[in-house]
């Protein structure tokens, strides 16, 4: 995704905005992968600190008491901030600091907790912590810098992750945020742009992924696959219907075999319209035996094709 955005993260005293203070400011500008400016201060509180918070975070009563107040950093920040997408694990919290001391964001926010509840559904504990080892990224620390960096790189880690899914699924996942007016329908929007724009990537080309690695899957070029001969060679039909008789190699080799007329019935309709190349459609019930019905003439088609 080829967009400045920022990585926010505060440390503070306890969890409401309304009765606790910043004691720490770490931010992350960063367009992809590389990081092009950052901003970190630690906060004067005026107030003392609990010994929960000083071991927690690692931060001394001291070291505040040194630090400049929030006033004094606010509007460094905001500068720093501009009008770029915010990124953050669980931003609203961070946000709920900043706007109880002043400054008001409109900017459009990604929440990288709630894109890992989407992409990485099966994870027991979104904690920040947790999906950053999980995901063999940067661990987080307690404290503002290091945990900005964190989220900037789950962040990079869930876009590359949305932009594996095929392009219906993300879509539908633009289609949705639109109409619910989602604060992530951009970046859905983006993501399918970026995916449309790869649809037609030609083959060989090494397809890279945010952290430089190539995609193997999306670079492996093999070379155009030719018939073995100028005319279709036939399918001999009963040759493939021997195979799946009560006395044929299948019910040689596996032990308790069942002869079912209804698949060599079903076999030989798929040889057919192979043999003349018709389409075919069918309709078969539980337990006829569909899987090695269209895959055994198939399988011999391609070989001698």
């Amino acid at each position: 995704m080829n967009q400045i955005c920022v990585s926010i993260d505060l440390e503070t005293t306890g969890l409401s905005p309304e009765i606790d203070s910043i004691i720490e400011i770490g931010a992350v500008k960063f367009n992809n992968g590389e990081i092009i400016d950052t901003f970190h201060s630690l906060v004067n509180p005026n107030r003392l600190i609990s010994h929960h918070i000083q071991w927690l975070c690692g931060i001394t009563q001291q070291d505040v008491d040194a630090a400049p107040s929030f006033s004094e950093l606010s509007q460094p920040l905001a500068n720093f901030i501009e009008d770029h997408p915010i990124v953050g694990h669980n931003i609203s919290f961070d946000l709920s600091f900043l706007f109880q001391n002043g400054i008001q964001l409109s900017n459009t926010k990604f929440d990288t907790w709630e894109l890992s509840t989407l992409f990485l559904f099966q994870q027991p504990d979104y904690s920040l912590v947790s999906l950053a080892q999980s995901l063999d990224l940067s661990v987080p620390e307690h404290r503002a810098l290091p945990d900005a960096i964190a989220s900037k790189e789950l962040f990079l880690a869930l876009i590359h992750r949305a932009s594996q899914l095929d392009i219906s699924t993300i879509e539908e996942l633009v289609i949705l945020a639109e109409k619910s007016e989602w604060e992530l329908a951009p970046l859905f929007r983006q993501i399918l742009s970026d995916k449309a724009k790869g649809a037609f990537t030609t083959p060989g080309t090494l397809a890279r992924q945010p952290d430089g690695k190539v995609d193997i899957l999306q670079s492996l070029a093999e070379e155009e696959l030719a018939p073995t001969h100028p005319e279709k060679a036939p399918l001999d039909i009963s040759d493939l219907s021997n195979i799946l008789e009560a006395d044929g190699p299948l019910a040689q080799a596996i032990p308790g075999y069942e002869h079912r007329p209804g698949q060599i019935q079903m076999m030989q309709a798929v040889a057919e319209a192979q043999k003349n190349s018709n389409h075919l459609i069918v309709e078969a019930g539980t337990g006829t035996g569909k899987s090695i019905a269209y895959l055994l003439p198939s399988i011999s088609f391609a070989l001698e094709n």
